[in-house]
């Protein structure tokens, strides 16, 4: 599906590839390519067969994601309603973003690395899953106090936020209010929608 062919590529675009693991995916030290290499590649097979069909995937993908789940809540929140999405900003992944200088006397950290960013509502959003971050509470709320005290509010989705249809709707919505969206109508065909590409990001088997 459409949907398959953008998380595809944000896992060639980004540290991480799915593997048969506890965790479900292995990270690496960087990305296999970039959305801009693949763009230009699709630039010259543009009259190759699905040469479309993939340029229009890469224009929804995203460069720098860490994992699975990451790119799974990039996309619920961000593909085009007609695709089950929310079609909310495309954000930043992964920036760094230094920690000013006045604010080292409370942390030990220098930078801090926030999932999903949006610089122009200074918002951040989190994945913190059990799996992924479990014994690293203490650094996660340290993490996200700086970034407060850095004057950005800060939205974590855990994992089962992103299970549980309920959850997400409610975090969704504070993430859609900060940036000033409204969220797509409630209805059955967009419902059904939503369902698919849900069912397909965290319960296919590919991608499970």
């Amino acid at each position: 599906t459409f949907a398959q062919l953008v998380a595809l590529g944000c896992e060639l675009c980004g540290t991480y590839s799915k593997q048969n693991t506890a965790r479900g995916f292995k990270g690496r030290d960087k990305p296999l390519t970039s959305i801009g290499t693949l763009m230009v590649y699709c630039g010259r097979m543009a009259f190759e067969p699905g040469a479309n069909n993939l340029r229009l995937a890469l224009a929804w993908s995203l460069d720098g994601l860490n994992s699975p789940m990451e790119t799974a809540l990039f996309l619920l929140l961000c593909l085009p309603r007609s695709y089950g999405g929310l079609e909310l900003p495309r954000p930043i992944s992964n920036p760094i973003i230094p920690v000013p200088q006045e604010l080292w006397g409370k942390t030990h950290l220098r930078h801090i690395i926030p999932d999903l960013f949006w610089p122009e509502a200074n918002l951040i959003v989190e994945y913190n899953g059990a799996d992924a971050h479990e014994g690293t509470e203490v650094d996660d709320q340290e993490r996200q106090e700086i970034a407060q005290d850095m004057g950005y509010f800060v939205i974590t989705f855990r994992k089962t936020d992103l299970y549980d249809r309920k959850r997400f709707a409610e975090k969704a919505r504070s993430v859609a209010k900060y940036l000033g969206h409204a969220l797509p109508a409630s209805t059955a065909q967009f419902d059904q929608t939503q369902t698919l590409l849900h069912d397909m990001l965290l319960r296919h088997e590919r991608w499970v």
